[in-house]
């Protein structure tokens, strides 16, 4: 009533208070004797509130209070009474009249403290009376009743006091009857078995009650006597006791406090501090506050009190009372039986599953518990009766006969060769000491395990035959299931085999064979579902489909339907793309072939297909038109004298043409420009004959000549030849010849050579014969270079370029040829990057190009499947192997993302968080507390996924070392602490900075971390708690990656749950490439982590120009070509009758090394394309190196720097970029052996 505190944690006072009513009526206290009860303890709480104030010396008067109405009107005292009986005291004196002696105010607290206990003390033992009335038992003779005697046992406080010393003294006086109780049931079993006890003692603590209870140089008889003193104080109680029991051995002296003194209970020493031990005994109160109690108006209060006015017991001291009443409680427990029930508090903390070993310990020894073992050990604690031992350790003795059970005891005995003097044997029992047991025990153990050898051979052997009999029977309908591969029939066997106990190896095939069957029947009935797509729009999924059903090995309708699908959808998109670049070609014959693969493919539809027959319909169109050319050159030709020549109706046929508006295929394009030459041609002719001018006819010739190639042949042309022959003269043609052949005008040369045929002359000119070597050779060049217009051969083309250009050969398809190989140079540079980087819209774009110069390498048809001919997922996979072969961080981070995407969408739920390997069980978790309830250990394995606010009593990762595990336990506190799940002092940054240093520097520990945080996030009941874990999620994945082996599970959690899913991921990603940050933040690094932003600095991969050269770079340096060729190229073979030209030395040896291959590259690409590829990494060089290098550049400059010596510091990277002064291209340099290399180093 003093404290102020009205209310407490976890308590119902109106509940409570109804319980208690409800018990009140229960033992037949009614609703009066209730009211009396609660006004009279009212009373006694009011009365503690009373205060007083000095009025004078020694005089004080009550204040007036709410306190001071309420005890009046409840103890039905006057006020002036309560006040002049409070204030005052009746002093007795023989012969004369009470004398009034004013008390002050402490005299007066003193006095109301006194009737507030006298009160509350009658109230007590009114109420104890009426729960005993209400259970009593008849007195009749014969009646049994059990009393139970509760008491907390010794007391052994900082300050201990006179309360301290009563139940203390009642402790020493319940040991001895527990030491005489447990020494009295001993000594009873060995007067039964007569057998002499007279070893047999124990520890007694007579002493102890004798320093405290005997008269006259007892404490307490001490106590009284100091209490009788006028002016006694404490102090003199503690003389009184030093002086009069100096020499007992139970009691001792404090000399640093003379106020102290210590008595050695039979718990331990207690130091008792004598301050109001005078005045705590007496504890009497004044006849004036007892007459006034007895005068109130109250009736029930008056009979609380009746009899006591006169009463000497109440005159008596409290240490007397005690003494007194605890003897007659030990006289009432020598006349029963007692049994004794030892209550060990487990913690000071009153905390579940806390055990305090050494609290236990302290409370087992204070409580007598070891005494009592060490009197039963002082004598033979094992106790058998005969019968019992010889039926226990008969097996010792399997073959020998017992005539009685004390034979038997004997034998046994006698057998085992055990010392007599440790064992005795009763009339009834036989008793032995604990090693007896432990050999006994360790002998029937060896006898029985020979017994139990035997059986279990035997029984093993019965079973084994009989689970093989059953076995055999069972196998073949197993065999038969697991050959169907029908679930149902399988299970059925599987049944039927429950009963072995035995697991064959077909039975675990067949297990295995069921979880591949369920995983089968899961999958084709997603295929089912998949099957109801279009799989064009659905192409990747399709495509992931059809990987697991290669990794599965399914076979079955679905996967059939799968398949097919997306071999159709791989062909349409293969026809699409063909298509396209035969459309873009103009190729009719490839374009019909195509949409006729097209049509048994269902593809009238598509748009490609659509534009392929409108193509076609054009080429029909133009088909006529070149026809109509064709025919209309036959018109007004000059073929013979005076024939007419007509330029006006080929002309009409050219604007016909140009206005129908149709693209003309390559074959019309080359007709329609052979037209426009031949009209030309005739208008050149018509001037010449109708001017007549030698001028005009030399414009003819010099027309004739320059287009000899396209017009050579054509009869009208070979007539104005002959024309032009007759003109000139013999002489003229015959030098004009020779100097075109010293000219090297191969055009000029046939023209000439024409003239000379037309005039006869060919005998009589000596150069014509020269000439026709020099024409067969051109015959050759012209092959050459016609057969590399159309070749995919790198070599082929060079060669054909080197030939015409060894014999001054000079012409359009020359520089045809020569475009054609610097665009396939640049395609094929294009296409190694394409291999390197395996970015799919360039490479689409790649193919392409391709399509359009007609070019078939191996490269390109590897390009070609991976991007049509390879799944999604493998084709990232190889995106990924190229990433790190090229050093793209950046890009490594892309497709792994990409490439997690397909994962966790495939098989998200094998990385749950529950999932992974190394974290403990929920029971596991539990079982490894030591102490504790089962509830406690149950309720602790069912929070270990989820939020907790108490500590965790080990690691939740296994295979910690145990330093690391008390690290873990110290760092959970640390995330409650900064999640606001525990009370704490320190600074939440702070807190923060200490988890993310663990995770920087100890890795072991990082899963750790990541799983406790992700514990207290689960089912967090608390919003602010769960923003600032997220938050200390976030600075985690920016300091340090979780362990390889754990980083698809917190991957799959942050997934799922983060509440920003790209920042942590990015985050993620971001430090499983880069590594752990090695510097442990500041407090003002650690506020920027909270607030989310990141200490890393992003990773900038090489770009595409440090890589490669551009292409203006490569084409100023590209030098000429190599002469070797490769083994995989097929040589261009000299032609016929070739005359002996001046040919390079490195194209004759080129000639004589692959002259003899019959290999041919784009048939063995043709042949792989049909296989799935090849990762891009293990391209075979010769691949690669049909391409000759064009660089030109030679080795790299070496660095000017000395090498590092071989203990350099491993954080440096070995291998750093520069750029060459010369060439303006980057190489690369080692700092530890100076190798170079232009290529960068992976």
């Amino acid at each position: 009533n003093q404290s102020k505190t009205y209310t407490a944690p976890g308590i119902d006072d109106n509940r409570d208070f109804a319980a208690l009513q409800k018990a009140m009526s229960n033992i037949g206290i009614d609703e009066k004797e209730s009211d009396f009860i609660f006004q009279t303890t009212s009373s006694v709480l009011h009365l503690g509130n009373l205060e007083f104030k000095e009025t004078g010396d020694r005089q004080s008067s009550l204040i007036p209070s709410a306190s001071s109405e309420w005890v009046s009107k409840f103890l039905q005292v006057p006020a002036n009474t309560l006040n002049a009986i409070l204030t005052s005291r009746q002093l007795k004196i023989k012969g004369r009249d009470n004398t009034a002696v004013s008390l002050s105010a402490k005299d007066a607290a003193g006095s109301r403290d006194a009737l507030a206990k006298f009160i509350y003390n009658r109230l007590f033992d009114f109420i104890v009376s009426r729960v005993n009335g209400s259970i009593s038992i008849s007195k009749k003779k014969g009646l049994k009743s059990v009393g139970v005697l509760d008491i907390f046992g010794f007391e052994i406080f900082q300050n201990n006091s006179f309360e301290q010393l009563c139940i203390n003294f009642t402790n020493e006086k319940l040991q001895q009857h527990f030491n005489n109780q447990i020494f009295k049931l001993e000594v009873s079993i060995y007067k039964e078995e007569g057998i002499n006890y007279s070893d047999i003692q124990f520890s007694d603590n007579q002493i102890v009650l004798d320093l405290i209870e005997n008269r006259p140089l007892g404490i307490f008889a001490i106590l009284d006597e100091v209490s009788k003193f006028p002016n006694g104080t404490d102090k003199q109680f503690v003389d009184e006791m030093h002086k009069k029991l100096d020499k007992n051995v139970a009691y001792s002296k404090d000399f640093k406090n003379p106020i102290m003194f210590v008595i050695h209970h039979f718990a331990g020493d207690v130091e008792y501090d004598s301050t109001g031990f005078l005045e705590k005994n007496k504890d009497t109160l004044s006849e004036d506050l007892l007459s006034a109690l007895i005068q109130s108006g109250n009736v029930q209060l008056k009979v609380l009190f009746q009899g006591e006015v006169d009463s000497k017991a109440r005159k008596q001291s409290l240490g007397f009372q005690f003494s007194s009443q605890l003897n007659d409680l030990m006289h009432a427990l020598t006349v029963t039986e007692p049994n004794y029930i030892r209550c060990i508090k487990p913690n000071k903390n009153k905390e579940p599953g806390n055990f305090d070993g050494m609290m236990i310990l302290e409370q087992l020894t204070n409580s007598g518990v070891f005494q009592a073992v060490e009197i039963r050990k002082s004598g033979f604690p094992f106790r058998t009766f005969h019968e019992e031992f010889c039926k226990r350790y008969k097996a010792i003795l399997p073959k020998v006969h017992f005539s009685s059970a004390l034979d038997g005891v004997n034998k046994l005995l006698t057998a085992t060769n055990i010392d007599q003097s440790n064992v005795r044997i009763g009339k009834t029992r036989i008793l032995y000491k604990s090693f007896v047991h432990k050999e006994l025990e360790q002998q029937r153990v060896l006898a029985l395990r020979n017994v139990v050898i035997t059986l279990q051979r035997i029984t093993r052997g019965f079973l084994v035959r009989k689970m093989v009999r059953a076995w055999k029977k069972q196998r073949a309908e197993l065999q038969r299931a697991m050959n169907k591969r029908d679930r149902k029939a399988l299970e059925t066997a599987l049944a039927m085999c429950s009963g072995l106990r035995f697991e064959f190896v077909e039975i675990s095939e067949a297990y295995e064979l069921r979880e591949v069957l369920i995983k089968e029947e899961e999958f084709n009935f997603y295929l089912d579902k998949l099957l109801l797509k279009l799989c064009e729009p659905n192409f990747e999924e399709y495509s992931r489909a059809l990987f697991s059903i290669e990794e599965m090995g399914l076979i079955s309708p679905q996967a059939r339907a799968v398949r097919e699908a997306v071999q159709n959808t791989n062909q349409r998109r293969e026809i699409r793309f063909a298509l396209e670049a035969a459309i873009n070609e103009s190729d009719e014959e490839t374009i019909r072939t195509l949409l006729s693969r097209a049509s048994s493919l269902n593809m009238e539809d598509s748009e490609v297909v659509q534009r392929a027959n409108e193509l076609l319909e054009k080429f029909q169109k133009s088909r006529a038109l070149v026809d109509a050319l064709n025919e209309g050159l036959d018109v007004g030709a000059y073929l013979q004298d005076n024939d007419v020549i007509d330029v006006q109706h080929l002309k009409n046929l050219m604007a016909r043409t140009l206005q129908e508006q149709v693209d003309l295929s390559h074959e019309g394009q080359e007709v329609f420009r052979f037209v426009e030459l031949i009209v030309k041609f005739r208008e050149q002719l018509i001037l010449a004959f109708e001017t007549d001018d030698d001028s005009a006819w030399s414009e003819l010739e010099k027309f004739i000549i320059s287009n000899r190639q396209d017009l050579g042949g054509v009869a009208e042309v070979e007539k104005a030849v002959e024309l032009l022959g007759d003109r000139l003269g013999k002489t003229t043609v015959a030098q004009d010849l020779k100097a075109a052949i010293s000219q090297g005008n191969y055009a000029e040369v046939e023209y000439r050579m024409q003239q000379v045929q037309n005039l006869g002359i060919s005998d009589d000119v000596p150069e014509y014969n020269q000439a026709l070597d020099l024409r067969s050779s051109i015959a050759g060049v012209q092959a050459a270079l016609s057969e590399a217009l159309h070749s995919s051969d790198f070599n082929q083309m060079q060669q054909a370029i080197e030939y015409a250009e060894s014999s001054n050969f000079r012409g359009n398809i020359l520089d045809q040829v020569r475009q054609r190989l610097e665009k396939c140079y640049d395609l094929n540079e294009r296409v190694q990057i394409c291999l390197d980087t395996l970015n799919p819209e360039e490479m689409k774009l790649v193919l392409e190009e391709g399509a359009r110069l007609k070019l078939i390498t191996p490269d390109l048809l590897k390009l070609n499947d991976l991007l049509y001919h390879t799944s999604a997922e493998k084709f990232v996979q190889f995106q990924l192997k190229a990433a790190i072969r090229t050093g793209d961080q950046e890009k490594i981070t892309q497709v792994t993302i990409k490439l997690k995407d397909m994962l966790f969408e495939r098989i998200g739920d094998m990385f749950g968080f529950r999932k992974y390997p190394k974290l403990y069980s929920p029971d596991e978790f539990a079982s490894l507390k030591r102490f504790g309830l089962t509830l406690n250990k149950d309720k602790i394995a069912g929070s270990f996924y989820s939020y907790t606010d108490i500590p965790i009593h080990t690691s939740m990762t296994r295979d910690l070392p145990p330093a690391l595990v008390i690290e873990a336990v110290t760092l959970f506190k640390t995330i409650q602490a900064f999640m606001g799940d525990r009370e704490n002092t320190t600074n939440h940054l702070i807190l923060c900075q200490e988890i993310l240093s663990k995770g920087i520097q100890s890795a072991s520990l990082r899963a750790e971390i990541y799983c406790q945080i992700i514990k207290q996030l689960t089912n967090n009941p608390s919003n602010q708690s769960t923003t600032l874990g997220w938050q200390l999620m976030l600075a985690c994945l920016d300091c340090f990656p979780p362990p390889s082996d754990f980083e698809n599970y917190l991957e799959m959690h942050l997934r799922s749950f983060a509440p920003d899913k790209p920042l942590y991921l990015k985050r993620l990603h971001q430090t499983m490439y880069q590594g752990a940050n090695p510097e442990i933040p500041p407090i003002e690094g650690v506020r920027e982590l909270l607030s989310g932003q990141s200490r890393r600095m992003l990773f900038t991969p090489v770009s595409n120009d440090e890589k490669y050269s551009s292409t203006q770079r490569r084409r100023a340096q590209l030098p000429s070509p190599p002469r070797s060729g490769q083994s995989e190229m097929k040589a261009i073979p000299a032609p016929k009758n070739r005359p002996p030209l001046p040919i390079p030395d490195a194209l004759k040896s080129s000639q004589s090394t692959t002259a003899g291959s019959e290999e041919k590259s784009v048939m063995k690409s043709k042949q792989a394309s049909a296989r799935l590829p090849e990762e891009p990494n293990s391209r075979a060089p010769t691949q690669r190196a049909q391409v000759p290098d064009r660089s030109g550049l030679g080795p790299p400059p070496q660095p000017t720097h000395d090498p590092l010596d071989s203990s350099f510091n491993s954080s440096v990277k070995l291998w750093q970029k520069a750029v060459d002064e010369k060439s303006g291209r980057i190489y690369y340099y080692n700092l530890l052996t100076r190798e170079v290399s232009w290529k960068k180093p992976y």
